[in-house]
């Protein structure tokens, strides 16, 4: 009897001990749940597969994941871009609530999603109010094109219950209330607010945040958030690069970055522009900034290239530009990105602009019968006889005004088209423009014709083709001042 009574306490002290354990084990599973809500990062992959993704995070984070290949396709391409989110946050998005995970020390484990077993109506408890049963919304969330936005958040007001958008744009979410209201954000995108009273399937289009979208900046070695940003650095978006009529990329920058002298050295069409970033660097040394397009060193003037086809401009204007290209950064450096295919729907854009130029103020001058005038006043101090006798002088008249002879309103003409798209491997984007200044001069004037192809294709995973060429033809005419007396 008393081994029996032995054996008993040992069972009940291993219970306890399971128990124990247990609850450890749980324990520890919370609190890295909770370290990967909180654990944030940033992404930005286009068109790469699963396996890219986890890589990535792993690169940038302490976790390393462990799963088996055969219970999801990891080949699938995908297209994610996040800032400063949670990693559960992204994992969300990439496997679409296909896969379980559970994080242990640091590491993910992925497993095949199980799905639950759906509860039966006599489980229900009755005595709730019809208003708290939940309720399942579906639905879309797209932008003002129709273009779906993955990574969309959609949360149930007052509460944390909310669901994240697939890489389609779709979501499905149990609100608690018939008649709960959902807020949904996206990055760049003003914030909704939708009552759900009535409907089971909703489609939202959010509205560009204009204020926000130029939260990302490009520089040598990347792209990083504006309020990441240690460096000076100076930007202009497209749409300020083409607010006003300019002959060239470098006139679009006058004003309008600070830190960044612009000079024209004459007021001729298509005059060299000589830029300076913080003032003048060497006394016998050249003073131009590197210019890099698309990612290459151009050691020439980027005047060659249409206003229209450039997506953004970055000035590099500390010693930082120097750890990344060199000496040839010690004057700054300008990046100029132009506009790359996008997989999807192929879009046309025509841009097409009329300006004029007028002489601002024209010198006040004597006429033909004033000038005679001071002209015998002049030889009478001379001691010499008159030029003109007074009938001669009364001949003159008003004479002729030279000034408007010489200059004229001269128009500004610029037309521009832009073709860009592509499917998931192949991307293109063909653009073309005519830009026509006259001078203030008559006879002068200036004259570009250009041409740009850009092509991307990937042919796998790992090696990709990037092909991108500008073709420009300018027609300069001067009209220089000459010698000469009266």
């Amino acid at each position: 009897m008393k081994k029996r009574l032995i054996n008993c306490n040992k069972i009940s002290s291993l219970k306890t001990k399971m128990k124990i354990s247990l609850f450890l084990f749980l324990l520890i599973n919370l609190t890295f749940a909770k370290s990967l809500s909180q654990d944030k990062i940033t992404l930005n992959i286009e068109s790469g597969t699963i396996f890219q993704v986890i890589d990535e995070i792993e690169s940038n984070t302490d976790y390393k994941f462990i799963y088996i290949t055969n219970v999801y396709d990891f080949e699938k391409r995908i297209s994610i871009s996040v800032i400063d989110q949670s990693i559960k946050l992204v994992l969300d998005m990439i496997f679409d609530n296909k896969l379980e995970y559970e994080v242990l020390d640091k590491k993910i484990i992925l497993k095949k999603a199980i799905k639950s077993t759906p509860v039966k109506n006599n489980e229900i408890n009755t005595d709730k109010d019809q208003d708290e049963l939940q309720k399942t919304i579906s639905g879309s969330i797209t932008d003002k094109d129709g273009n779906p936005l993955p990574g969309a958040s959609i949360i149930e007001k007052g509460t944390t219950n909310g669901a994240v958008t697939s890489f389609d744009g779709d979501f499905s979410l149990n609100v608690t209330n018939a008649n709960a209201t959902l807020v949904v954000s996206f990055i760049g995108f003003l914030s909704q607010e939708i009552s759900v009273a009535g409907q089971d399937k909703i489609t939202i289009a959010l509205i560009e945040d204009t204020a926000n979208l130029d939260e990302v900046v490009i520089v040598g070695y990347g792209t990083v958030r504006k309020s990441d940003l240690t460096g000076s650095v100076g930007q202009m978006k497209a749409e300020e690069i083409n607010s006003y009529p300019a002959t060239n990329i470098l006139q679009s920058m006058t004003g309008r970055i600070a830190g960044v002298q612009v000079i024209q050295s004459t007021g001729a069409p298509g005059a060299e522009v000589s830029v300076r970033i913080r003032g003048t660097n060497s006394i016998q040394g050249g003073n131009e900034p590197l210019y890099v397009i698309d990612g290459f060193p151009y050691s020439g003037n980027p005047t060659i290239i249409n206003n229209f086809d450039i997506k953004s401009l970055e000035v590099l204007k500390d010693a930082s530009a120097t750890a990344i290209y060199g000496s040839r950064g010690a004057n700054g450096v300008v990046l100029i990105t132009t506009k790359r295919g996008e997989s999807g729907v192929t879009k046309i854009d025509l841009e097409t602009s009329y300006s004029s130029q007028t002489l601002r103020n024209k010198l006040e001058l004597m006429n033909g019968e004033e000038y005679a005038a001071v002209a015998n006043i002049q030889a009478a101090n001379d001691g010499v006889p008159t030029y003109f006798t007074q009938q001669e002088v009364n001949a003159f008249g008003e004479g002729t005004d030279w000034q408007d002879i010489v200059f004229q309103e001269a128009p500004i003409k610029s037309t521009s088209l832009n073709i860009r798209g592509g499917s998931e491997m192949t991307q293109f984007s063909i653009g073309g423009s005519v830009f026509d200044q006259e001078g203030i001069i008559k006879g002068s004037g200036f004259q570009r014709y250009s041409l740009n192809t850009n092509f991307d294709h990937k042919i796998s995973k790992k090696f990709s083709i990037r092909l991108s060429n500008t073709l420009t033809y300018t027609n300069t005419n001067r009209r220089d001042n000459g010698g000469g007396a009266r």
